[in-house]
């Protein structure tokens, strides 16, 4: 998107116009993630490794956690200044928005004032003797530049803030945090080092707040708490606001007019002389506000809005076969529903001002909310009402185009699918070592009386899962299955999700159980798997579909491409071994594990006879939300002679003695409803709608809530 400022002809406010668009092409591209670029120095020949691990650990955490473009240097022994004066002047050509420098080292006192020493900033590999490099004169070198960059050093090394002896006024916000004051030392690589503590507290600040500004980073480290043998210093030397560091999300590189959807002229009066101080504040404050992402984000939110307007209209004036066979009772919700909606657009019509930027961003929170909500009611009851209809209204329901735009085709083929029966072509043999391959065996549970019902259910499954691989669902997709009757297994290959390229996976329980440090989800992830995976069996279920597996086995993430992130935004649900309709009977398999047991529902262990029911999915997702709560595997919980009512009631015990604590009773109250199947209507029709709908009242928009809160 281009921002453009327009003023009277003359030669000075040329000038002074150019200047701006040119601040508004830096900042604006900024938010792409290569917009940002962070250098990791330490010396190649140190004499302590500890440097180069802790600068590799950090950056990974700039890397991993902030999606930053990150370069490691390590300084050479032999033409030092040359080398890294190259290095810093090499990341600054690209015209990142903000240049991160981390250096971990000894640094030199450089106080002979005999031999014209005045106690610069000078780097030493050695804690005495060998090569140095003076980086004072380097800091010089880029400030003289003139370069728009802000740039960020966070220097690690005895005498560190004696890099703040320029204080000149050129142009690019400049700020340190030094390890230690000027002539004094501190610590070298350990758990007590500036470089420790400093990740610490930016992993601390993001999971609390998502961001952190440099200065409120410095707050942090200066505690005694904290454990630092000197104290850190801070030194701004231009700007009025302290640089923020916030994770960045891949955004398109697409910048060209050709692009952009929509133009805007911004008037600007001002109450001063036009001056290169007065267009550079302009241009920060534009270039720097959220305003874009607002409006882009106003603007499909009101789309997505406009086309829940039209669908509401089919269950008004009843022109859709599939609105006519949905009960009254229904369609006056779905209208209800609307009209929460239509009542939050008068109100920040009559309310809004412009200058409130805050308010449109509730705003357009509140909105989303409630456009969700309708369309969790469309989707729901065009199920419900086509249930025992024909194809025909089902089919008009599909390909009607509001309907698709919403994003509700996919349920509505996956369900045809589910409530026809309707099997998958056995696979042409092809397969990509790329994919994901997953067994099925069958013979060590399954009577051969029930092996073809079997075979057809894994059928029908992989043709689900086909079509199954819309976002709601988080499933993989099913691109074929194949029989080994001598293997007595069924084989079902899965495709890799988009720009993933390697079939490796870890699962929620490893996550749990073995990822340490900043790798770990925040809250606000832990709470969005929780919502996620809900949502998920929401719709599974809203297509007649069981999965009769839900663990945290069988919560699956990937990582994302190049790093050594996990992916938490996209959990996937996996192992759908003897999902089958609710309506049939179920395949029964005994199994004595507290591993399997621990997940599910009390009457579902031992000798099972009876078909699996909603109820035991919800309650298995229960122990798994118990899980992402308490961040602790339930396996630690409780102990390996457990079975049936005892294992409730341990898990109901760490949920009303612990969970609150962790993430609240709100969220509290939706593993207990899930453990205790209290969502269940005590009356309800053949197709379990109250049922549904409590589940959707209680679980789901609470879970949400928590996303909004977060």
């Amino acid at each position: 998107m281009n921002q453009m400022a327009e003023m009277t002809d003359t030669s000075h406010q040329s000038d002074l116009l150019l200047a701006l668009n040119d601040d508004l092409n830096t900042t604006i591209q900024s938010r792409s993630c290569a917009r940002v670029k962070v250098l990791v120095t330490y010396w190649q020949d140190g004499d302590h490794p500890g440097y180069k691990t802790e600068g590799e650990e950090v950056g990974q955490l700039f890397q991993s956690l902030f999606h930053f473009d990150v370069e490691t240097f390590p300084i050479p022994s032999s033409d030092s200044y040359v080398a890294l004066l190259g290095a810093v002047t090499g990341g600054l050509a690209a015209k990142p928005s903000l240049f991160i420098v981390h250096y971990g080292g000894h640094g030199d006192k450089n106080d002979d004032h005999k031999n014209g020493e005045i106690r610069r900033s000078v780097w030493a590999a050695h804690a005495s003797g060998g090569p140095t490099v003076e980086w004072s004169l380097i800091q010089d070198h880029i400030r003289a530049i003139n370069s728009k960059t802000d740039i960020l050093l966070l220097l690690d090394c005895c005498y560190a803030a004696q890099a703040a002896r320029d204080r000149e006024n050129k142009r690019g916000r400049l700020e340190i945090i030094a390890a230690a004051g000027m002539g004094v030392k501190t610590p070298g690589p350990g758990p007590r080092s500036f470089t420790t503590a400093l990740i610490k507290q930016m992993e601390k600040a993001i999971e609390e707040k998502g961001s952190v500004v440099v200065q409120e980073l410095h707050f942090r480290l200066c505690p005694p708490s904290v454990g630092l043998f000197a104290t850190p210093v801070h030194i701004g030397f231009h700007g009025e606001h302290s640089i923020r560091l916030e994770p960045l999300a891949p955004q398109s590189d697409s910048t060209s007019d050709e692009d952009a959807k929509t133009f805007l002229q911004l008037l600007i009066k001002i109450n001063e002389e036009l001056s290169p101080g007065c267009m550079e504040k302009i241009g920060r404050w534009i270039g720097t506000s959220e305003v874009p992402r607002i409006v882009s984000g106003l603007k499909m939110t009101l789309a997505r809005t406009e086309r829940i307007h039209h669908a509401v209209q089919y269950f008004r004036g009843g022109q859709k076969r599939f609105a006519r066979e949905i009960n009254t009772v229904d369609k006056n919700e779905i209208v209800t529903a609307w009209e929460t909606v239509r009542s939050l657009l008068q109100q920040y019509q009559t309310q809004y001002r412009p200058n409130k930027r805050q308010n449109t961003g509730r705003f357009l929170e509140e909105l989303e909310a409630d456009n969700n909500e309708v369309i969790a009611l469309l989707q729901r009851h065009i199920l419900a009402g086509t249930a025992t209809e024909g194809n025909e209204a089902l089919e008009e329901a599909i390909n009607d185009e509001n309907l698709t735009a919403l994003g509700l085709n996919g349920p509505l083929q996956v369900f045809k699918i589910a409530r026809d029966n309707i099997p998958m072509e056995e696979a042409d043999g092809h397969w990509s070592e790329s994919a994901i391959r997953e067994k099925k065996f069958y013979g060590p549970y399954v009577d051969p009386k029930d092996l073809p019902v079997v075979g057809e259910r894994i059928k029908v499954l992989a043709h689900i899962l086909n079509a199954a691989d819309c976002g709601g669902f988080h499933a993989l997709k099913c691109t074929g299955w194949s029989h080994q009757p001598l293997e007595h297994c069924y084989t079902l290959d899965f495709e890799l999700p988009q720009g993933v390229h390697e079939a490796q996976y870890v699962t929620l329980q490893d996550v749990i159980q073995k990822i340490k440090g900043h790798l770990r989800p925040s809250l606000d992830e832990r709470m969005k798997i929780a919502f996620a995976l809900a949502k998920a069996v929401e719709n599974w279920h809203a297509v007649g579909w069981l999965h009769q597996g839900i663990s945290s086995q069988n919560v699956i993430f990937f990582h994302k491409p190049g790093t050594a992130r996990i992916d938490y935004t996209t959990p996937f649900l996996h192992g759908f071994d003897f999902a089958r309709p609710g309506s049939d009977p179920s395949v029964g398999r005994a199994a004595s594990s507290i591993e399997f047991n621990v997940y599910r529902h009390p009457d579902r262990q031992g000798t099972v006879q009876r078909g699996h029911l909603v109820k035991h999915d919800v309650y298995s997702l229960g122990v798994v939300l118990l899980e992402i709560g308490l961040w602790q595997s339930v396996l630690k919980i409780v102990p390996r002679s457990t079975s049936g009512e005892e294992i409730r009631s341990l898990l109901m015990e760490q949920c009303q003695g612990r969970l609150a604590h962790f993430v609240g009773k709100s969220y509290q109250g939706v593993v207990v409803c899930c453990l205790m199947s209290s969502y269940q209507a005590e009356f309800d029709d053949a197709k379990g709608s109250r049922s549904a709908k409590s589940f959707h009242d209680n679980v789901v928009v609470p879970l949400g809530r928590g996303i909004q809160l977060s």
